[in-house]
């Protein structure tokens, strides 16, 4: 008798313990989704230019530095959008403005192409981000500032910018194409006096 009851016992605690298994395994899943989802939530209000949903997704513990599909993180993101709000929000929770997309730029460089000034300003005196740095196509923020767009006002107030923190103006693109020549082909007279001004050869 009493070794039936041992046995039951025994069965009964071996069905409880595997029960309690899964349980703790399915917490951890949870924990996880939960985080990739904030994540993906800081990603999404960043996109939407939402800032106060930004401050929420931080302090609600979202990796602030998550990439997207294109390696974007959310800073990246607000200075593609010209969102100065919810940039100065990100940099201040001290995300990582060095970090590179897909095309291997840092946030300073399509800022530059589409002559976001307030955002370039901000990227250049509030963060470290490097002004030279070097995309996988070969190009400085100041390459691009002068290559891809139209040399209106905002472009040239970029390109100053650029230069008064120490942009390179005679750092060449990968076929040897300097800035300067990049301008006088896209006929900007006064983006190639900029240049001149700053020791452009």
């Amino acid at each position: 008798m009493n070794k039936s009851l041992m046995i039951i016992i025994l069965i009964s605690s071996i069905f409880v313990f595997q029960g309690c298994v899964p349980e703790v395994n399915n917490d951890s899943k949870v924990e996880e989704k939960i985080s990739t989802s904030s994540d993906e939530q800081l990603l999404k209000a960043a996109l939407e230019k939402d800032t106060e949903s930004i401050e929420k997704w931080i302090q609600e513990g979202a990796n602030i530095n998550a990439q997207d599909q294109s390696g974007r993180t959310a800073a990246m993101i607000a200075t593609y959008n010209n969102d100065l709000a919810s940039f100065q929000v990100l940099i201040e929770a001290e995300a990582d403005p060095s970090i590179t997309n897909r095309y291997g730029g840092t946030a300073l460089i399509p800022a530059s192409e589409h002559g976001y000034v307030d955002v370039v300003r901000e990227l250049l005196t509030q963060t470290s981000v490097n002004v030279n740095h070097v995309n996988q196509l070969g190009w400085t923020a100041l390459l691009e500032a002068i290559i891809l767009n139209d040399g209106n006002k905002g472009q040239k107030e970029t390109i100053q910018l650029l230069i008064d923190h120490g942009a390179d103006v005679n750092l060449s693109d990968r076929d040897g194409v300097s800035p300067l020549i990049h301008a006088k082909n896209k006929g900007f007279k006064e983006i190639e006096e900029i240049l001149v001004q700053a020791g452009a050869k």
